[in-house]
C-alpha cells in the first residue's frame, strides 16, 4: 500500500476455516501522531475522579451483539488499576481528534488493543478493548456535578 498523508483505508479479506469469512475496512491515519503528554494527562484526570459508573459489555463471540451490559460503580483510580495502560504503557497513538473528543490507540504485546475516546477534560468517554478472545466495550458516566 502506498500510504498518503491523511486517513488511509486498508481493506482486508479475512478467512480462517472453519469460521465464516468476512471483510473489514480499517481507517488508518498517516503518519502516526503521538503526544507523550496525552496518556499521562488522561491518567491524572481519571485518578482524580472519586466516583463514576462504567457501563461495560463483554463478548467472546462477536456477531453484532456486544453482550449484556453491567454497571460498575467505582473510583477512577480503581478503574485504571484494572487496565493495562495504568502505568502509561501501550505506545499511545492519536487516531483522530475533534474539538470534543480525541481517539487514542494503544497496543500491548499480549495481543490486547485498546481504543480510548477522551473528552476535552481528559476523562475517558468510551473504551473499546480487543483481546485474543474478547471484545470489551465500555462507556463512562460521571456524576452531573463533574460535567
Amino acid at each position: 500500500m502506498n500510504w498518503q498523508p491523511a486517513t488511509n483505508q486498508l481493506h482486508l479479506s479475512i478467512a480462517a476455516p472453519p469460521w465464516p469469512t468476512g471483510t473489514a475496512t480499517l481507517e488508518i491515519p498517516w503518519p502516526p501522531r503521538t503526544d507523550p503528554t496525552l496518556l499521562p494527562t488522561v491518567l491524572t484526570a481519571m485518578r482524580s475522579i472519586p466516583r463514576l459508573t462504567v457501563h461495560q459489555a463483554v463478548t467472546s463471540d462477536y456477531t453484532g451483539y456486544p453482550g449484556n451490559e453491567i454497571e460498575l460503580p467505582l473510583a477512577g483510580a480503581d478503574f485504571l488499576a484494572t487496565e493495562p495502560y495504568d502505568s502509561g504503557w501501550g505506545n499511545p497513538v492519536i487516531l483522530g481528534s475533534t474539538p470534543g473528543e480525541t481517539e487514542i490507540g494503544l497496543a500491548f504485546p499480549s495481543g490486547i488493543a485498546i481504543r480510548l475516546f477522551v473528552g476535552p477534560d481528559y476523562t475517558i468517554l468510551r473504551e473499546e478493548a480487543t483481546t485474543p478472545n474478547h471484545l470489551i466495550t465500555s462507556t463512562f458516566e460521571y456524576p452531573s456535578s463533574r460535567r
